[in-house]
């Protein structure tokens, strides 16, 4: 897998994680 491909999921993952944690505040 693609180093670019592998960075949109992190960077999604992250995106999902932080609206996640948000969501509970």
């Amino acid at each position: 897998m693609p180093d670019k491909t592998l960075n949109e999921i992190y960077l999604l993952y992250l995106n999902y994680t932080s609206h996640y944690i948000t969501d509970i505040k």
